[in-house]
């Protein structure tokens, strides 16, 4: 289970959310450099979706989206 982290609650049910290592930059594709578009866009969908998928929790899921758009704001 790659990008997976799995929290166990006191209750004992589990959690899931997105796995970066403790060296991950953040960097992406900057938005202006002159890679085609389509990998750009691509780059937010398949980020945007691994948050929606991963993440179980709505608390956990609004957590990544947020580390999302920092990492893509930092990439312009």
């Amino acid at each position: 289970m790659l990008d997976v982290t799995i929290i166990r609650n006191p209750s004992g049910s589990l959690d899931f959310d997105v796995y970066c290592k403790p060296t991950h930059t953040n960097q992406y594709i900057a938005f202006d450099s002159h890679q085609p578009l389509a990998h750009k866009l691509s780059t937010i969908h398949s980020l945007t979706r691994r948050a929606a998928l991963i993440s179980l929790s709505d608390k956990l899921k609004k957590a990544e989206m947020e580390r999302v758009k920092e990492a893509l704001t930092l990439n312009g």
